[in-house]
């Protein structure tokens, strides 16, 4: 029967510690996921394993646990032998050709949570209905323990080997740029002043040591918690600009010289031109439905698609061998030359290799050069407390014609791979003129994203989709 306490979200397990996340629940969920793997293995396979963790309290303690029970259940474990990033591990495990990947990581959520990432053989997520079959078999079977096949390992070499051949790292260091880094005391540590260190590349870290409560800090790189990183680059004028990556390294924030933080339409707009003209790449590029439809004026209409916010959207496209690069959103950028999982150090490294070849020592001056590409941009989003989800059901089954006095040009509704109803974005008559409607994945939400032709029309556009919620069933 299935367990209806533990349920998992839809790229992982997500709870506070002690009380949602502790010991005796990840034997549960360790013993249902070595269930899942046998269940699923051909009679000659030996299935083996990538586990890491992150610094948070009782990571490791959670991360040794689940080792051992696979290795009861006779499962080859190889794990981290000290914290670990995400995008590391699923390198590690993509690289290494293993059966799966956990991480013991709460990401970007404060210190009092915890969590799991389960990562698919090829690096990726699993799917719902794999989480879910995982679910099934909580409580089905006694837990099993021994570590007779538990490996402690180092498993970053293969993904330095990675960053090496996809990074231009010879650029950076003739440039002569400087970096500053902020690890927000998560699992990102010292990984990209190593990295720049052994190319003779100038950095510097702060909170590069992963601590338990994060120094205080929300380890999400958002406004609000980037103070300190703005602080320290007025400190000095000889960074060209600043990275800051989440708790467990998977997103990334830019910040220019003067204290400035890019977001993700600035970030999009700037790779995506990169890519294209610098490097004069040729392939697909995902991005969520919340970018900006500028993006769309860059690229080929054939060679850019759009998506709901959330990894489990772009699997389908991030497997192809013609896959660029994938824009999700909140610091996520997902790179087909990489493992197709968010990362955020090889992001920071991109944006390093940008301003290195443009021939700037500033990031603040080669924006300058981009003010057109970089202008007339208005969005914004506002989040609605509602678990009235029937009422996006009532808007995809009754589409209006309007939505105040914007008529709609275009309506597209996007669904789950279990056909339950996500998002819906309604396009008005007009260029990058467009609302999206969204459930929120782990709340009792309803997230509003607009863009429009300038600030007031961008806020008359939300104004009006909220009084059209509120007064439909």
């Amino acid at each position: 029967m299935k367990n209806n306490k533990i349920h998992f979200g839809f790229e992982g397990w997500y709870g506070l510690s002690d009380s949602e996340i502790n010991l005796k629940r990840i034997a549960k969920v360790a013993q249902a996921f070595a269930d899942f793997l046998i269940v699923h293995s051909r009679e000659k396979d030996i299935l083996k394993v990538g586990v890491g963790y992150d610094g948070r309290n009782k990571s490791k303690d959670f991360a040794l646990l689940f080792s051992r029970i696979l290795s009861g259940n006779n499962i080859i474990v190889f794990l981290a032998d000290k914290i670990t990033a995400t995008p590391i591990l699923t390198c590690f495990v993509k690289e290494n050709n293993l059966s799966a990947g956990i991480i013991i990581t709460g990401g970007r959520f404060p210190s009092e949570y915890n969590g799991i990432k389960f990562i698919s053989s090829y690096g990726s997520i699993l799917s719902k209905e794999q989480l879910n079959e995982i679910e099934d078999f909580i409580d089905k079977d006694l837990v099993q323990v021994d570590e007779d096949k538990i490996y402690q390992t180092d498993i970053r070499s293969k993904y330095y080997e990675q960053l090496e051949s996809l990074v231009d790292f010879n650029s950076i260091r003739e440039s002569g740029i400087n970096f500053l880094i902020d690890s927000m005391g998560g699992a990102g540590q010292q990984i990209l002043e190593n990295l720049l260190i052994i190319n003779d590349i100038r950095s510097k870290t702060i909170f590069k040591f992963s601590e338990c409560d994060f120094s205080g800090r929300i380890p999400n790189p958002v406004k609000e918690n980037l103070q300190p990183v703005i602080d320290e680059l007025k400190k000095s004028e000889d960074f060209s600009f600043a990275m800051a990556t989440d708790g467990d390294a998977d997103r990334t924030v830019i910040i220019t010289d003067k204290g400035e933080i890019l977001d993700d339409n600035q970030s999009a707009l700037l790779l995506t031109d990169y890519i294209l003209k610098p490097l004069n790449e040729n392939g697909e590029i995902i991005k969520s439905f919340i970018h900006t439809e500028k993006l769309d004026n860059l690229v080929n209409k054939n060679k850019i698609t759009e998506v709901p916010v959330g990894l489990r959207f772009f699997s389908n496209h991030i497997l192809n061998e013609n896959f660029l690069v994938g824009f999700e959103g909140s610091g996520s950028f997902i790179w087909g030359k990489g493992t197709p999982y968010r990362d955020g150090i090889i992001t920071a490294l991109v944006f390093a290799e940008m301003i290195a070849k443009s021939g700037y020592k500033k990031l603040s001056d080669y924006l300058s050069t981009k003010k057109e590409l970089l202008s007339d941009i208005y969005s914004a989003e506002l989040i609605i407390k509602s678990d009235k989800h029937d009422k996006l059901s009532y808007l995809c089954e009754n589409p209006p014609d309007k939505i105040g006095n914007f008529s709609i040009k275009s309506f597209h509704s996007f669904k789950e791979s279990n056909d339950e109803l996500n998002s819906l974005k309604f396009s008005f008559d007009g260029e990058r003129r467009w609302v999206v409607i969204r459930k929120s994945d782990h709340y009792p939400l309803l997230k509003l994203y607009a863009e429009g032709n300038n600030a007031k029309e961008v806020q008359k556009i939300l104004n009006e989709t909220t009084a059209l919620l509120i007064n439909k069933p």
